[in-house]
């Protein structure tokens, strides 16, 4: 009934390949901030878009919780970056993956719907922004 809690499980299988993709993701964000914080800007972009590229093309990476937040992380990286469109492509494989795996109302969910809309904003894609933001629940009203 309504109210009442509820289990549902979603499976976000790991791979070898999901994992080493994200294990080398991860080494790659250390290295864009350090390019970044060296003003070496388009040498992070480069980096940042590699690793991107790299994630993106996981055959099992739609249902990875380890390539999900590897775009996550690298589009907080571009975002810093100012490469908005593969900002937008980030954000959005990580909305797919949170939209498949949490419940509507949880706190991460709502983030991603958030940092997309307010990067397809930035794109000049108001349609797609104000779409976000009309499902976008505030975390003080998701608690």
């Amino acid at each position: 009934g309504v109210g009442s809690p509820g289990l549902c499980a979603i499976a976000a299988p790991e791979t070898e390949e999901t994992r080493a993709v994200a294990t080398t993701a991860k080494l790659a964000f250390a290295e864009i901030g350090r390019l970044r914080e060296s003003g070496d800007l388009d040498a992070g972009r480069r980096r940042a878009q590699e690793a991107l590229d790299a994630c993106l093309a996981v055959s099992a990476g739609r249902s990875s919780e380890l390539i999900a937040f590897s775009t996550w992380a690298l589009g907080q990286e571009m975002w810093k970056l100012s490469v908005v469109r593969s900002t937008a492509l980030a954000w959005g494989h990580d909305l797919k993956h949170s939209l498949r795996t949490l419940p509507a109302e949880h706190p991460d969910l709502q983030l991603a719907r958030g940092n997309l809309a307010v990067t397809l904003r930035k794109l000049g894609d108001l349609q797609g922004a104000r779409s976000l933001e009309e499902r976008y629940i505030p975390s003080s009203a998701a608690i």
